[in-house]
């Protein structure tokens, strides 16, 4: 296969599909965070597995790009439903620029690992838009490419509290949980693949 970029695939391995808990990839756990868990008045966030420059591939457009990712679980400790607001998710890079998170590219659903030609079909889970009181979900939120050179150093997730039950309507509070990721270069031993 080649691509646009006159870049020549060779499909010679596309394992079955797989999801967040078992999948080729294994990702970089973030022991640079003091804190992988970090709780407010009504949510708590716990960071994952964090990928920078993920190459991925979009069969249909026969196109390779690469995204910044991390998974993560979102735990609604307030007594009533909580969105999980992942539009809400910035993340802030080593030169400055802030990145708005989304929940998904459509259609990358296979890593493509340059060293050895091979393409791994991947289901990067989805959280839930909302939870119910006491629930837990995992996702993952995705981010574009940072340039060479450029690595995450701080992550911002922004919670709108409406009335009690209500995720939409008048903002009552606005909730703000922060990770600064330290010493970033050093954690990361290798970049993928």
């Amino acid at each position: 296969m080649i691509l646009a970029d006159g870049t020549e695939i060779l499909l010679n391995k596309i394992s079955g599909s797989t999801n967040y808990t078992s999948d080729p990839l294994e990702g970089q756990i973030l022991d640079a965070v003091n804190q992988r868990t970090i709780q407010g008045k009504h949510m708590a966030i716990t960071l994952g597995r964090f990928f920078v420059n993920l190459p991925l591939y979009y069969q249909y457009n026969n196109e390779v790009r690469c995204f910044t990712m991390i998974e993560v679980t979102w735990s609604n400790i307030w007594d009533y439903r909580m969105s999980t607001s992942v539009s809400n998710v910035k993340m802030i890079d080593s030169e400055g620029f802030q990145h708005s998170g989304r929940a998904s590219e459509h259609g990358f659903d296979q890593v493509y690992r340059p060293s050895s030609n091979e393409l791994f079909s991947v289901r990067f889970a989805y959280a839930e838009p909302v939870l119910e009181p006491y629930a837990k979900t995992k996702g993952w939120i995705w981010f574009d490419e940072l340039p060479d050179d450029v690595t995450p150093r701080r992550l911002v997730f922004i919670f709108n509290i409406y009335d009690p039950g209500q995720t939409s309507g008048w903002i009552r509070d606005t909730e703000t949980l922060e990770f600064v990721i330290e010493n970033f270069q050093q954690i990361v031993t290798k970049q993928f693949p």
